[in-house]
């Protein structure tokens, strides 16, 4: 037994070393080698076995016929060598020689289990897992043989799975997938099996990716073998379901899968399981159906893939597009099909299928990367698409809501896919195109849904709104659109409009970061759109929810503070309006409801409660449920609660604690004292909004019978109650002081006012140390509250404010030791001597206050605190009321009504210290003759050199100064520190001038710097008052006078710094106009007073003057329109050069500008243009000021270098005119309206410059808006100036014949305006002699009267005729006659032109419409500055709701954006007349008499989008001029018709060649080329419409198309340009029928010629074609098909000498059939 052993194992290594030889032989074909090893282990197991093959002899060999004897010792080694984890042929050899020892083992009696089954089945797992797949299937195949019974199986099953760790989880899998997959082929019972494994597969498909890829690639097909198909099916889907649940939550089959919470990752997953599974679900989610009971998870599934946008899910789209078009196509394709769908829709199969096709196309375009396609095709598809729906809409008889519509039928729900498609796309430019082009989807036919329009569309609206707009939209066309669109979801929502509007604007103000101009549209729809619904669409309690989303932190106060007041006033008339039939709440609720309504008026802006007190009393009216009256009287009781001296109801607390966030929230018994005072403001609010509503009464009524009654108690007695309640003091009090803000002429008793003043005195001296140290603690919070009392009801000299003062001094001058309570002391001293400081009234008082304050020092932190924003450590329970951030940077005047801040954190103290501190510094500096008393104060206590370091001191602390307290900063250093530094008039002050010109440096640069560092991303971060006094502080008349002085003939530090901001203020909002009025006052206040012969002053003031001139400032885009602040509006001093005095005295009507300019770019320019047109105007009658003259240098130095810049501009055939609106038009705009407007004022000397300049710039064209200014001041100046003008300068310039029409057409208007003068003159009854200049100037218009360009043409000949006539009428023709010989011929020449003009019935025509327009041509009125302010209008006007904006009857212009282009000029209307009687001359069936204005109709379409109306002109809306450098005027119109056109060619009955009658297509083939093109084999439909249109332009005899069909489609079309109704049209297929129409050309004797690049082929030039030929193209990249080349006669190619060695077929194509004309015509020449 031994020896057999040994001879045993010798055997097997044999075998193993064999199979390894055996592979290397085979070529490393395992396959092979499996076949060679099965055959040599059937040898060895017959006897006799004859065969021709070596399979015997090396089975003897090997010894084969040994491994019978014992299989288990065979079993035993093949599962050793099993577990080394050999690979390749020896494994092979392995397994093959297992399965066989396996069978033959279980073939012998049994004897129980054999010892090798445990070994095997622990070592398959892993095999199965690595071994390849040839090994693992017969180590599947040896376990299933062993594993006889199906428990035996499960449990072998469940341990593969329960072995496997997480880490290696994919490998379990894959074993447990060959190991069932060999069960259940092995086994005949395989229920158990499959159940078993149908449950691991639902799990692993819910883990990782791994586990997913294995199951559903090697187990999921074998159980979906062996199972019954409905069973598989349901299994799968309930897998693909599990994949679309959010991570973690179980598969239970109750739960709704809410597929579009899926992430894309899901989505991906479940398509790939569906798309491989598609043939089992599609059947059985039953899609095709078209009885509505289809799954609406695979629906959705399905609709999801197709809405991925991006460019890496374009694998999604396609699987999703697979199992849809699968669904569709079984569905049409039914028998049943039309019967149903004609049943359920009403609609037949075609059209079904033409909108699924159509949909397809549709789709397509979005796949390219590029957005010109989806352009291209977006009107003709959506047309029939929409039309499709809105026929489904119509014949929808079944009753089914279009959304339950099966989803072989194209529903709205399958365009909303599209469209989210579209708007998820990889393209910004396909984004916005199909945002844009979706509002103006008719709603009625597209059925959008709310989920789709609230959560797909309002989104991407809300931040992609700017780059929706045009330019111009001057008549909100867009905003229209949108308009239409919300307000068409409102009406047609089937639950009502008010339940629409109500979820619009809720889920509006849920978006996110929010644009203030979609929030704008649709606060305007909702307001405009008409809601009729008995219910309110806004119950109280959801307005009070939206007004506290709306006014808190992430909506309002995060829109540019210039468009806060008309989103807030919009926003609360909109909850009015919504909740209008609101009832009323429960009485158990009112107190908590008023709480909340005066917690919402709290959250108002202060800078913008003046304007929206209506619309707030409207807002608390509704939500209170009560007439005004009434909901006045619930403030009252509220505001009286709050200050009675119990405790307060909880529900204010409650109210609280659930409505603010911080601290407060925990406070649930009483109201906290900082949180009386809070509902405090919002309940005085409330009852002054409520009573602005309520008619009748002066405005001071509700003071004296609400508020005063409901805080009196409380006042009585209130200095002597030590036991009142905190809260209920604060109400009083700060009720008291706000209503007094409100209303200043409001009067409290005297015994209230001293009750509140003993009762704050005794609080301050708390606060400043004079008692316990915790107390000074305790008092902090409340020291602006009683800073406020003493600044309303203080007065001066009294004991009160005596003590107060004093003992805030003492608290200023005394050493600090850093602890809390000393830093606070010095705080509370500060905030109180700035309420005392406006009633100091002794100067010496009010020196010692300015002196001690300007050495007061900011706190910093206590000793101990390491962070500045820790809480100060109050003992007493006050609640919190947290000014917001983003409100401080609002307005400073703020601090005036409702006083400084809160100290609540470290980080308040020094900000109120330094803003109490400032403030009342500025205040008294501002004081009359304060600076002299100062100097007179400093003088007595021997300090001569006082008040220069006082100035030192306050420029020294610049640097530490932030917004706001640098605001006040800037009013001390205008009123103290630049007087006494820099001096006033030369006064000697002490500094030297090297000293001044560092100091002016400096102050300089960080003034320019610190608004630079306040401007960022367009929007300012510094309030509005802040900025102006830092301009003021710059601009200053003493800078000013200092920078001459110190700066002579440079450009000084502050000149640079004004230069630096401009540019700045074209990039960020309100910097310029900031800038202007300061600049500007002082300017004009220089001129007033200016130095005798200062030269520097005109030279640098005209600098900056221009740059205001060309200047355009940033605005906030607000969709069509646009928003800036006032210039003056927040400035902290009235009388200062940023103030309202000072706009006042830049122009007398600057307040009447800035309201109709305010919302444009170009404010700072007309208060520019108005402060300069000022002072000519109340200049000396014939002088011309110096500053003027100076600005109008630089403007006319600053047109000619940019006009020399375009005309040298590399590039001879470019026009010389720049492009609209291009930079360099908008300057030459700006630059030629300032000298129109300062040369309205010439006088002679001024004239002698400008008009030199203006005739130099009128040889070169103009756009036409630049050209009209340059006209009116020409016709200006030479009438005022002819001696200058007329002869030295128009008449030469008449004199050049060869200029553009539009050089002649200016010259010729002044020439006409000067006729036209000239004639009235001569009709008047005392007649004067004409001028010597008339004669020469007819004879140089007389030529033009024979222009080729008519309007040119009309132009002359009415001004000559006008003249000519009153000469002759007046008999003074005598007067023309030249001195010369030809005196007498130059008067019958022109005599008789006149007779020819008079008698011509086609010339009068002419001038009677001619007429109107040049006697409307009103030089005087066009010239001067109210042309374009006062005559004119600005669109799009931005009016408040309720605000009346008159409107001119009849505008001079009407203005389409900020350059103020002219909406009308005098060639553009003489143009369009001219060309209007040049189409009736043609036409010649209309009556001469009776024709319409062009300007008539023009006028009356623009005042009806200045007016909102829909009035629409007859006429079609003026045509845009192009203006070249030379040829004529207007095009055809323009253009003398000297022949009548031949009739037009006879229209093709159909558009393909067969549909055509015999008699149309005899006519369209005369004459033509007998050259045939076949385009057979090209594919692409725009190179086959590129050949059509160049084989109709050379006419070519025919054209052949792979189909005709192309012929009809858009794309074809859209380049053919309707070539394909001239040229016959062939359809010639490729393959049999193409070879067929070859052979039949040559039977016709036509050539066939290739172009194609062959051995043979000839070079073009080298060829000489035949008359007829057949030119045959090839395909766009293979080119012309080998089989068809022997039918050729020739081929031809194209020389070429690029890199690139082909050309597209069009391209090709069209190069051949040129040198075919070209030849033929070279023949038809030769043989004439």
């Amino acid at each position: 037994l031994a020896s057999l052993g040994q001879a045993r194992a010798q055997c097997l290594d044999t075998f193993e070393a064999y199979a390894v030889r055996l592979q290397e032989i085979l070529g490393g074909n395992l396959e092979k080698l499996e076949a060679a090893l099965e055959l040599l282990l059937q040898c060895a197991g017959q006897e006799n076995a004859v065969t021709t093959t070596a399979a015997p002899a090396d089975a003897s060999l090997l010894g084969l016929n040994l491994l019978r004897v014992d299989p288990d010792a065979v079993i035993d080694w093949c599962l050793s060598r099993l577990g080394q984890g050999s690979d390749g042929p020896a494994s092979l050899s392995h397994v093959v020689l297992l399965e066989h020892a396996v069978t033959g083992s279980l073939k012998l009696p049994a004897a129980g289990v054999p010892a090798w089954r445990t070994t095997l089945l622990s070592l398959a797992p892993s095999a199965l897992a690595c071994a390849p797949a040839l090994i693992s299937q017969r180590i599947g195949r040896v376990v299933a043989s062993t594993l006889q019974n199906e428990p035996d199986a499960i449990r072998w099953l469940s341990s593969v799975m329960e072995q496997g760790s997480s880490d290696q989880s994919g490998a379990a899998m894959r074993a447990f997938a060959l190991g069932a997959r060999a069960l259940i082929e092995k086994h005949d019972s395989k229920e158990a099996i499959c159940s078993h494994a149908w449950e691991v597969a639902g799990k692993a498909m819910l883990r990782e990716a791994e586990e997913r890829q294995v199951c559903c690639q090697q187990l999921l097909p074998t159980l979906v073998a062996a199972s019954q198909a409905e069973e598989a099916a349901e299994r799968i889907a309930g897998m693909v379901e599990g994949l679309l649940r959010p991570a973690g939550e179980g598969a239970s089959p109750e739960q709704i899968v809410n597929v579009s919470a899926a992430t894309v990752a899901q989505v991906r997953e479940a398509l790939n399981l569906a798309t491989a599974f598609s043939s089992l679900l599609l059947d059985y989610w039953q899609l095709r159906s078209l009885s509505g009971n289809h799954n609406a998870v695979a629906h959705q599934l399905i609709a999801s893939g197709l809405c991925s946008g991006r460019k890496e899910c374009g694998s999604l789209r396609k699987q999703a597009r697979f199992l849809l078009e699968s669904v569709v196509q079984k569905a049409l394709s039914d028998s049943s099909a039309s019967q149903q769908i004609q049943k359920i829709a009403n609609l037949n199969l075609q059209s079904v299928s033409a909108a699924w096709r159509n949909y397809w196309e549709l789709f397509d375009t979005l796949e390219d990367y590029s957005s010109h396609l989806l352009k291209s095709s977006w009107e003709a598809l959506i047309t029939r698409l929409m039309f499709f729906l809105a026929g489904l809409r119509d014949s929808n008889t079944s009753g089914l809501h279009l959304a339950a519509l099966p989803p072989v039928i194209p529903s709205p729900a399958w365009l909303e896919v599209f469209l989210v498609r579209a708007l998820d796309h990889d393209n910004d430019s396909v984004q916005k195109f199909a945002l844009g082009q979706l509002m103006c989807l008719d709603q009625s036919a597209a059925c959008l849904s709310e989920s789709f329009i609230l959560e797909e569309i309002l989104p991407r609206f809300s931040h992609s709104i700017d780059s929706l707009y045009s330019k111009h939209d001057v008549e909100q066309t867009f905003e229209g659109q949108v308009a239409a669109f919300f307000a068409g979801f409102i009406q047609r929502h089937e639950d009502g409009p008010a339940a629409a509007a109500r979820r619009l604007l809720q889920t509006v103000l849920g978006i996110r970061a929010i644009h203030f101009t979609p929030l704008r549209l649709i606060l305007t729809t909702l307001m405009d759109v008409e809601i009729c619904s008995e219910a309110p669409a806004l119950e109280p309690e959801h307005a009070l929810e939206l007004a506290e989303k709306f006014f808190a932190g992430e909506v309002l106060l995060r829109m540019p503070i210039s468009t806060r007041l008309r989103l807030a006033s919009l926003f609360l008339r909109v909850v009015a309006r919504l909740g209008q039939a609101a009832s009323r709440p429960a009485p158990d609720d009112m107190q908590a409801h008023v709480a909340r309504v005066a917690g919402v008026a709290t959250l108002v802006p202060d800078a913008i409660l003046t304007q929206v007190r209506e619309p707030l009393g409207l807002f608390a009216q509704i939500c209170l449920s009560t007439e005004p009256g009434e909901a006045a009287a619930l403030a009252a009781s509220l505001l009286e609660s709050l200050a009675q001296p119990a405790t307060g109801n909880s529900a204010y607390a409650n109210t609280h604690a659930t409505t603010t966030p911080g601290r407060e929230s925990h406070h649930q018994k009483a109201v906290s004292p900082m949180v009386s005072a809070k509902l405090t403001l919002g309940s005085i609010r409330l009852i002054w909004a409520l009573h602005g509503v309520q008619a009748g009464g002066a405005s001071e009524e509700w003071f004296q019978l609400l508020l005063w009654p409901s805080l009196a108690p409380s006042l009585q007695d209130l200095s002597r109650r030590s036991y009142l309640p905190r809260k209920a003091a604060v109400a009083a009090l700060f009720g008291c002081t706000y209503a007094l803000g409100l209303l200043p002429n409001a009067e409290v008793p005297q015994d209230a006012r001293v009750e509140m003043l003993g009762y704050v005195q005794a609080k301050a001296a708390l606060s400043l140390g004079f008692g316990q140290a915790d107390e000074v603690v305790q008092e902090a919070p409340w020291v602006w509250l009683y800073a406020k009392v003493i600044e309303k009801f203080g007065e001066s000299g009294s004991p009160f404010m005596k003590d107060v003062l004093a003992r805030a001094r003492q608290v200023i001058v005394q050493e600090k030791d850093g602890s809390a309570h000393a830093i606070l002391m010095s705080v509370a001293a500060a905030s109180l001597l700035g309420a005392i400081a406006p009633k100091v009234e002794a100067a010496s008082e009010r020196c010692e206050l300015f002196l001690l304050l300007s050495h007061a020092q900011a706190p910093v932190k206590p000793n101990g605190c390491t962070d500045s924003r820790f809480e100060i450590g109050f003992s007493e329970d006050m609640g919190a009321w947290l000014r917001n951030r983003l409100e401080e940077y609002d307005d400073l005047h703020r601090v005036d009504r409702e006083g400084l801040g809160r100290v609540l954190e470290w980080r308040d103290a020094s900000g109120v210290f330094l803003v109490a501190k400032w403030r009342a510094m500025a205040v008294v500096a501002r004081c009359p003759g304060f600076l002299a008393a100062l100097s007179l104060h400093l003088a007595s206590t021997a300090k001569t050199d006082g008040l220069l370091m006082l100035g030192r001191n306050l420029f020294a602390e610049l640097d530490s100064l932030q917004p706001p307290q640098v605001a006040y900063w800037a009013v001390v250093a205008r009123h103290v520190a630049y007087p006494t530094f820099f001096g006033v008039d030369g006064a000697n002050v002490g500094s030297t001038d090297g000293e001044q010109r560092d100091m002016l440096l400096t102050l300089c640069q960080w003034l320019r710097g610190s608004i630079s560092q306040s401007v960022g991303d367009g929007s300012v971060f510094m309030p509005r008052g802040c900025m102006l006094e830092l301009a003021a502080a710059l601009c200053d008349p003493v800078l000013r006078a200092a920078e001459l002085r110190l700066f002579p003939g440079e450009i000084g530090p502050l000149s640079a710094a004004v230069k630096e901001l401009l540019s700045l203020g074209e990039l960020g909002t309100n910097v310029s106009r900031a800038v202007s009025v300061p600049l500007l006052a002082t300017l004009v206040a220089e001129q007033q007073s200016p130095s005798e012969g200062n030269s520097d002053a005109n030279s640098s003031a005209s600098m900056l003057l221009t740059s205001l001139l060309i200047h355009s400032e940033y605005v906030i885009k607000d969709g069509a329109l646009s928003h800036s602040l006032d210039p003056s509006s927040g400035a902290l001093d009235p009388s200062g050069p940023g103030g309202p005095s000072a706009l006042a005295s830049v122009s007398p009507n600057a307040e009447e500008l800035c309201s109709k300019f305010s919302g444009t770019s170009g404010l700072p320019r007309i208060l520019t243009l108005a402060a300069l047109d000022a002072l000519a105007q109340r200049a000396e009658t014939g002088n011309f000021p110096a500053l003027l003259a100076a600005v109008l240098e630089r403007l006319l130095a600053l047109l000619r270098k940019e006009l020399e810049t375009l005309l040298k501009r590399p590039g001879g055939n470019k026009p010389v005119t720049p492009m609209p609106l291009s930079p360099q038009h908008r300057l030459q705009l700006r630059g030629w309206q300032a000298v129109l407007i300062l040369g309205s004022h010439a006088n002679r000397a001024a004239a002698e410059v400008l008009i030199p300049e203006l005739f130099w710039h009128l040889r070169t064209p103009h756009l036409p808006d630049v050209r009209d200014y340059q006209e009116l001041l020409g016709c200006l100046l030479c009438s005022r100036f002819p001696d200058l003008a007329i002869q030295p300068i128009l008449v030469p310039a008449l004199s050049g014949y060869d200029v553009p029409p539009q050089v002649s057409a200016s010259l010729l208007v002044i020439c006409s305006f000067l006729f036209r003068d000239l004639a009235a003159d001569v009709s008047a009854p005392e007649r004067r002699t004409l001028p010597r200049w008339a004669s020469s100037l007819v004879g140089a218009v007389a030529p033009y009267l024979g222009h080729n360009s008519a309007y040119v043409r009309g132009m002359g000949s009415w001004g000559f005729f006008e003249f000519m006539n009153a000469v002759k009428v007046a008999g003074a023709l005598e007067e023309l006659s030249t001195a010369d010989e030809h005196g007498q011929a130059f008067l019958n020449l022109i005599s008789e032109l006149h007779c020819f003009l008079d008698s011509n019935k086609e010339c009068s025509k002419m001038r009677r419409r001619l007429y109107r327009v040049f006697q409307d041509f009103e030089v005087g009125s066009k010239t001067a500055l109210e042309a374009l302010t006062q005559l004119s209008e600005v669109l799009p006007r931005d009016g408040l709701p309720g605000q009346n904006n008159p409107v001119l009857l009849q505008p001079l212009h009407i203005f389409a954006d900020s350059d103020f282009r002219p909406s009308q000029t005098f060639l553009t209307f003489l143009k369009d007349e001219v060309a209007q009687e040049m189409d009736t001359m043609y036409q010649g069936d209309t009556d001469a008499t009776q024709y319409s204005s062009f300007s008539e109709h023009w006028q009356e379409a623009q005042l009806a989008v200045l007016r909102g109306n829909s009035v629409v002109a007859d006429e079609p809306s003026e045509a845009q001029e192009t203006d070249q450098p030379s040829g004529a005027a207007g095009g055809a119109s323009g253009l003398q018709r000297k022949f009548v056109p031949p009739a037009p060619p006879c229209p093709p009955e159909g558009c393909s060649g067969s549909s055509r009658s015999a008699a149309t297509a005899e006519l369209l083939a005369r004459s033509r080329q007998p050259l045939v093109v076949i385009a057979s084999l090209v594919d692409k439909i725009p190179n086959l419409a590129g050949l059509c249109r160049t084989c109709e332009v050379f006419h070519c005899e025919a054209l052949c198309l792979p189909n005709l069909k192309v012929a009809s489609e858009q794309a074809f079309q859209s380049i053919s340009v309707t070539a394909e109704k001239w040229l016959p049209l062939k359809g010639i297929a490729r393959g049999a029928p193409l070879k067929s129409q070859l052979l039949e050309l040559r039977r016709r004797g036509y050539a066939l010629v290739g172009v194609e690049q062959t051995h043979t082929s000839v070079p073009l030039d080298k060829w000489t074609f035949g008359e007829r030929t057949a030119i045959l193209l090839g395909a766009e990249k293979e080119g012309i098909d080998a089989e068809l080349l022997p039918l050729l006669d020739a081929c031809v190619e194209i020389p070429q000498q690029g890199q690139l060695r082909s050309l597209n077929v069009h391209v090709s194509g069209s190069v051949v059939i040129w040198e075919y004309v070209r030849q033929a015509r070279s023949r038809a020449a030769g043989s004439s």
